[in-house]
């Protein structure tokens, strides 16, 4: 179901570009990323996410944060997910479903279930966090942060 909602939800995501490196196209290296950011969230912490951001603008769509969506720079980015934290209390966020690159591909995705509690209203609030991640000079950085339905 995971698999069929991701599929559905973000088509072509997953294309495969070309000029991948076979050294960093390994599931360790993106696996490593993908943890540091589900602890960092799960922690309400914006700059430990923001770690893994790298030179090119960052895709973000946080409906709950009063935006619109669009592509940030790191410093705004920084100040998206620090509201974002400040306005919820994060119940969990745990990637359940995660494709690792080829060694054609320079493109990794994650799907995190993510539970939070509006600070405001206290509502419980359950939906869905893609993370792509891209390959930039000999590592992963953050690509798209968006949440789905």
């Amino acid at each position: 179901m995971i698999t069929k909602h991701l599929q559905r939800c973000v088509p072509g995501l997953l294309l495969l570009l070309s000029g991948g490196s076979p050294a960093m196209a390994t599931e360790e290296s993106t696996q490593a990323v993908f943890q540091s950011i589900q602890t960092a969230w799960g922690r309400g912490d914006a700059r430990s996410v923001l770690r893994h951001f790298g030179e090119r603008k960052v895709s973000i769509s946080l409906p709950e944060t009063d935006r619109a969506g669009g592509r940030f720079s790191r410093n705004q980015g920084y100040f998206i997910l620090k509201k974002h934290f400040e306005a919820t209390q994060i119940l969990q966020f745990q990637f359940v479903e995660t494709r690792h690159p080829s060694d054609a591909q320079r493109l990794a995705a994650a799907l995190a279930l993510r539970r939070y509690r509006e600070r405001g209203d206290g509502r419980v609030i359950q939906d869905w966090v893609l993370v792509t991640l891209v390959s930039e000079e000999e590592r992963w950085v953050v690509s798209e942060i968006k949440a789905l339905p």
